[in-house]
C-alpha cells in the first residue's frame, strides 16, 4: 500500500510539473518589431483628467525569426483594454514592467499571444485599446521641467564654447 501511494504523488508530481512548464511561454523578444504606422483616436476628458485611446498600430518582425508574441508599451498610468487582429480579440497578458522610457520607471506592457508567427519582413495590424488618468499639472510640471533642463544644457554648451 505504502509504495502504490508514493508512485502515485511521484505521478502526480510528474504531471503538475508538465503542466508548468507547458503554460511558461518564453518571453518575447522587445527588439523583434518596428512599428510602421499607428491611426489612433484619442479622448480627453479633462474633468476627470482621463485619457481614451482607440486605433490600429501596424508592426514589421524586423528579426531573422518568426515572432509569435508582441510586446507592447504604454504609460504606467494607462491600463490595456483590448487588442485585437482582424477583429477578433487577442490573449494578451498586462504587467508592469521597470523601464526608463516612463517618467515614473514603470511602463505597462501587454504581451500579445498572435494568431500565427510573424515572418521575418511580415508585418501585421493590432487594434489597440486603453485608458487611464493623465493628471495635467503633473504633465505640465514635467514637461516644464524638460524645458528647464533642455535651457540648462544650452547654457552650458554655450558657456564651454566660450
Amino acid at each position: 500500500m505504502r509504495f502504490a501511494a508514493r508512485l502515485s504523488i511521484a505521478i502526480a508530481l510528474l504531471i503538475s510539473s508538465a503542466f508548468a512548464q507547458q503554460s511558461q511561454k518564453p518571453a518575447p523578444d522587445r527588439d523583434a518589431f518596428t512599428f510602421l504606422n499607428w491611426n489612433l483616436e484619442l479622448r480627453i476628458e479633462t474633468k476627470t483628467e482621463s485619457l481614451f485611446v482607440r486605433g490600429k498600430i501596424t508592426v514589421r518582425n524586423d528579426s531573422p525569426l518568426p515572432q509569435g508574441q508582441v510586446a507592447l508599451q504604454i504609460s504606467s498610468s494607462l491600463k490595456w483594454a483590448s487588442i485585437r487582429q482582424g477583429g477578433d480579440p487577442l490573449g494578451f497578458t498586462a504587467t508592469q514592467l521597470r523601464s526608463d522610457l516612463d517618467h515614473s520607471g514603470n511602463v505597462q506592457e501587454a504581451i500579445v499571444a498572435l494568431r500565427a508567427a510573424v515572418t521575418p519582413g511580415a508585418s501585421v495590424e493590432l487594434e489597440v485599446g486603453y485608458s487611464g488618468t493623465v493628471s495635467l499639472e503633473q504633465a505640465f510640471n514635467r514637461l516644464t521641467s524638460t524645458q528647464d533642463q533642455a535651457q540648462r544644457a544650452e547654457d552650458m554648451a554655450r558657456a564651454m564654447q566660450r
